[in-house]
C-alpha cells in the first residue's frame, strides 16, 4: 500500500497545544500587563522588560512592543512568540489590526479595554487559533502540515504547537512529504480569453440613475437618499448618454462637497450603463485610499462575494503586486541560510489565498515584515517581492501563467 493511501489520525500524546501556553504580555501606551495560568495582572516597566527579554512570552507585534519598552526590536527567537504570526498562518489574507485588540476583534471576542484585558485577550486569541487548526474540517490541512514541519525545523517559535494542532485533527502518514514552500507550483493558472465585444450604446437617464442610487443605499443599510446626492447621480448620468459625434465622448466635470456621497453618486449611473450595454466602466482614482473606498462601497452592488469577484477588479501599477519569480528566488536563498524562511513561508500561505496578489493595500498583512528585526534585503515584504526593477521577462518567465501582474 502506498504512503499516499495510508491515513493515520495522529493524536496528541502529551498536552494539548493550546494548554500550558506561556504568559501573554500587553503593553498599551502608558501601561503593562501579563496574563498566565493564574490570571491577568498589571506589571511595571521593569517586570515587562524582564518578561519580554527572557521569555518565553507571547506578544502582538514584537518590534512595537520592544519600542514601547525602550528596547531595540528583537530578531526572531524561539522564546518570543508573536501571535500575529500565528494569525497569518491560520487565517491567510484576512484583515487583522496588529494589536491585542485587533486580534480579539478579528476572532469575534469582546473588545479589550484595559491592559489586563488586552493581555487576557491575547492569550485567548492564541488558544482559539490553535483550536481552529485542530478542527478536522480545517482546509488544506496536508499542505499546512508539511509547511509547519518546515517552519518548525527553521526555528519558528510556533512550529511545535502548530504541528501538534494539525496532527490533532488527523493527517496522512507519508514517508515523504513536501516542504510546502513551492507555492508557485500550486497557484491557479489563468487562461487567455476572447476579447470582449464592443459595448452597446443604451443611454442612462437621470431618473434611472436616481432609482439605482436608492437601491444601492438600501443595500448599504441606509434608509434615506440625500437630495444633493440624488442630484449628483442624476447629473452624472449625462456622461453615459450617447455621443453626438464619433470620437467625441460625453465629458462631465462635476464637483460636490465632502460628505455628499459622491462615490455611490457616480457608481449608480456607471453600474447601470455597464449592465445595459454589457460593457466595463473604468473608474480612475488619484490615490490608493480612494480605490479601496470605491471597492468597499461596491459591496452594495454585488453582495455575493463570488459574483463580486467576477464583476469588480482593482488595477494598479505592477510595482504593487507580488512577483512569483522574486518569491521563488528569495525562498531558494533562504533555504541556503540567506534569508527569512519563516517570513517567506507565511507570505507563501498568503499568496495561495490572496484576492489578487496586491501587497501594498490589498489583503496582504503589511505588518508581517516588521514584526522582528531583519536585514532589509531579507525582509519578506513588498520592498523585495514586487517588481520594482523592471526585470520582468513576461512570457519567458516560468510563472507567466500564474503571475499576479
Amino acid at each position: 500500500m502506498s504512503d499516499e493511501t495510508v491515513i493515520a489520525e495522529t493524536r496528541l500524546t502529551g498536552a494539548e497545544p493550546w494548554a500550558g501556553l506561556p504568559p501573554a504580555l500587553a503593553t498599551p501606551p502608558g501601561a503593562g500587563a501579563v496574563c498566565d495560568d493564574t490570571g491577568a495582572r498589571k506589571i511595571g516597566r521593569g517586570a515587562a522588560e524582564g518578561a519580554f527579554t527572557t521569555g518565553p512570552v507571547m506578544v502582538a507585534h514584537a518590534s512595537l512592543t520592544a519600542r514601547r519598552l525602550g528596547l531595540t526590536p528583537p530578531p526572531r527567537s524561539p522564546e518570543l512568540m508573536d501571535v500575529l504570526e500565528l494569525y497569518a498562518f491560520v487565517r491567510q489574507a484576512r484583515f487583522c489590526a496588529p494589536s491585542p485588540t485587533g486580534l480579539a476583534l478579528s476572532l469575534g471576542l469582546a473588545e479589550p479595554k484595559s491592559a489586563e484585558e488586552q493581555a487576557s485577550a491575547l492569550r485567548e486569541a492564541a488558544g482559539l487559533l490553535l483550536r481552529e487548526l485542530a478542527e478536522p474540517a480545517y482546509p488544506e490541512r496536508e499542505a499546512a502540515y508539511g509547511l509547519a514541519l518546515t517552519m518548525q525545523r527553521a526555528g519558528w517559535a510556533w512550529g511545535a504547537r502548530v504541528v501538534q494542532a494539525l496532527e490533532a485533527g488527523g493527517v496522512r502518514a507519508r514517508q515523504h512529504r513536501s516542504a510546502g514552500l513551492d507555492v508557485w507550483s500550486r497557484l491557479t493558472e489563468w487562461e487567455d480569453e476572447a476579447p470582449r465585444g464592443e459595448a452597446g450604446s443604451a443611454p442612462v437617464d437621470s431618473e434611472s440613475a436616481r432609482i439605482r442610487l436608492e437601491k444601492l443605499l438600501q443595500a448599504s443599510g441606509l434608509d434615506e437618499t440625500r437630495p444633493s446626492q440624488s442630484d449628483y447621480a442624476a447629473e452624472a448620468a449625462f456622461a453615459f448618454s450617447p455621443r453626438n459625434e464619433e470620437g467625441r465622448p460625453r465629458v462631465l466635470l462635476a464637483e460636490a462637497g465632502t460628505g455628499t456621497g459622491k462615490t455611490l453618486g457616480y457608481l449608480a449611473p456607471a453600474s447601470l450603463w455597464a449592465e445595459r450595454n454589457q460593457g466595463a466602466a473604468w473608474i480612475s482614482t488619484y490615490t490608493r485610499a480612494l480605490q479601496r473606498q470605491i471597492d468597499r462601497e461596491s459591496h452594495s452592488l454585488w453582495p455575493d462575494p463570488a459574483e463580486r469577484k467576477k464583476k469588480a477588479v482593482i488595477r494598479k501599477g505592477r510595482e504593487n503586486y507580488l512577483c512569483v519569480l522574486n518569491l521563488q528566488d528569495m525562498v531558494q536563498a533562504a533555504q541556503l541560510g540567506n534569508g527569512d524562511l519563516v517570513g517567506l513561508a507565511l507570505v507563501g500561505r498568503w499568496a495561495l489565498h490572496t484576492r489578487d496578489g496586491d501587497m501594498t493595500g490589498g489583503d496582504f498583512p503589511g505588518w508581517l515584515p516588521g514584526l522582528f528585526a531583519m536585514p532589509a534585503a531579507h525582509a519578506a515584504g513588498a520592498a523585495n517581492l514586487v517588481d520594482r526593477r523592471g526585470e520582468c521577462v513576461h512570457a519567458a518567465c516560468p510563472h507567466y501563467r500564474t503571475c499576479f501582474v
